[in-house]
């Protein structure tokens, strides 16, 4: 028996062809056969006369009869369809189809996750996150443009500031490194800060002058609470956020972002003052109870579902505090006068990058050195000291003629390099604070070093070819 598609020999017993899978059809028997098949058993042993006896060879397959004398072929049998074989690419297309949708749609990725998620849930998994990097960058600006004005007095005050910072933190260890620049009313002050946990406290070196002297100071929750706890920040922004809704998505830097905006009561500013500070200053109960609401947007990353910036658009709450704080300084004129407050640009702009990738952190050795007690090398200058003499006479006299008319001149260095020098003159004094370290004979005071020595309990200072000496206030 052979096969009807391929022609390949078959066995009595096979269903299925072996070669290409066709269903084996049993052929429909002959008159003669299904009469043989009737006949009884003994009947059908003896062969019929076409037939050898045993031992004889069979005769091959059933020819067709010659046509004009030349045998014929026998025609083959028409092709079937390779049922299996299509049913085997069905389903193959099938499965392949299903992998690339799960590819696309993800059911496990952040993507599909901040579907389902709520705003307020997506924007609190997303600030976690970022808390639990072990590493990150953040680079944030500040841009205010403003002015103010009282027309009928022809005055007018633009108040342009620009605050840009970019950090490096390394949250296992506490290590951190914030550089960058603020320039408020025309004058640029450059800010270069490193932390880093010392026994389980927080410590930050701070120089106002590229790194020429610094100032190390003990962070606590009342100095700086969200660099000592960053969940507070997570809390102060997650407390005020509302109106909060899904935006859609937005390609940031190369990267696919899910967008939240919202509204960040005012409240928030208040909270934020009490914790941290303000720009200007502390402001009044009055003033802060008078802002509003302020935009906020978020941009969370479909990868990582961390969150990678943050706006915050502050022109109504600039314009509220700036009004406030005009009519707080007129006092009663305020209610004849006309105020001219004018608002342009007023945005926080904080973005998150370099997740547990940031470099290792190293915190310059004269940053440390800067920051131990002067008082440890022996020196004895950490301590208040009043203007007492000079070393020449020329110098003395004039020394003599300044305080007897009332001048004093108080220098107070303290142990953690910081200082300040206080001259009266006429009943009017003035302070300045300053940074100081000792190098090399030298008192650096702001990045300017000055010869100095102790003898005999007094402290000697040349400075511009004038020494002068001053004695430990007490004494």
């Amino acid at each position: 028996m052979f096969c009807s598609n391929c022609g390949a020999r078959l066995n009595d017993t096979d269903r299925f062809c072996p070669e290409c899978g066709t269903k084996v059809e049993p052929a429909e028997a002959t008159p003669a056969v299904q009469e043989a098949q009737t006949e009884p058993a003994e009947a059908v042993s003896s062969a019929p006369e076409d037939v050898p006896a045993e031992g004889g060879v069979p005769s091959g397959p059933e020819t067709i009869p010659a046509k004009d004398g030349v045998p014929s072929e026998p025609e083959p049998a028409p092709k079937k369809k390779h049922t299996a074989l299509w049913i085997v690419l069905i389903c193959a297309v099938l499965l392949a189809a299903a992998a690339a949708a799960l590819l696309l749609w993800r059911p496990w990725s952040w993507k599909s996750k901040l579907r389902t998620m709520t705003p307020e849930k997506a924007i609190t998994t997303a600030l976690e996150r970022n808390n639990a990097a072990a590493a990150l960058h953040t680079d944030l600006s500040e841009t205010i443009s403003a002015s103010i004005g009282v027309p009928s007095l022809g005055y007018s005050q633009n108040m342009d500031i620009t605050l840009v910072l970019g950090s490096d933190t390394q949250t296992d260890t506490g290590v951190s490194r914030t550089e960058g620049y603020m320039n408020a009313f025309g004058q640029k002050q450059s800010i270069l800060i490193y932390t880093e946990k010392i026994d389980g406290e927080l410590w930050s070196y701070s120089s106002q002058n590229d790194g020429k002297t610094w100032r190390r100071e003990k962070q606590t929750d009342e100095t700086n609470p969200l660099l000592q706890v960053a969940s507070q920040a997570t809390e102060l922004w997650t407390k005020h956020a509302k109106d909060l809704k899904r935006t859609g998505t937005e390609m940031l830097d190369g990267t696919e972002t899910t967008v939240f905006t919202g509204m960040l009561s005012g409240d928030f500013v208040k909270d934020a003052t009490g914790m941290t500070g303000s720009l200007f200053g502390s402001p009044s109960e009055a003033v802060l109870n008078g802002i509003g609401d302020m935009p906020v947007t978020f941009w969370i990353d479909n990868e990582n579902g961390r969150l990678v910036r943050m706006t915050v658009d502050m022109r109504d709450m600039m314009k509220t505090m700036l009004d406030s704080a005009m009519k707080e300084t007129v006092g009663s004129a305020a209610a004849n006068m006309e105020l001219s407050i004018d608002v342009s640009a007023a945005l926080i702009d904080c973005r998150m990058s370099r997740f547990d990738t940031v470099p290792e952190i190293v915190i310059p050795e004269e940053a440390k050195r800067a920051g131990e007690s002067p008082a440890a090398a022996g020196d004895g200058i950490v301590g208040t000291w009043r203007l007492y003499g000079g070393e020449d006479d020329e110098t003395q006299q004039y020394v003599d003629l300044m305080l007897g008319m009332g001048m004093d001149m108080v220098f107070v260095f303290n142990e953690d390099g910081t200082g300040s020098l206080s001259v009266t003159f006429n009943g009017e004094s003035e302070e300045n604070s300053f940074t100081w370290s000792l190098e090399d004979g030298e008192i650096v005071i702001d990045g300017t070093g000055a010869p100095y020595r102790i003898e005999d309990g007094l402290l000697h200072i040349v400075a511009e070819d004038t020494a002068l000496i001053f004695q430990r206030s007490g004494e």
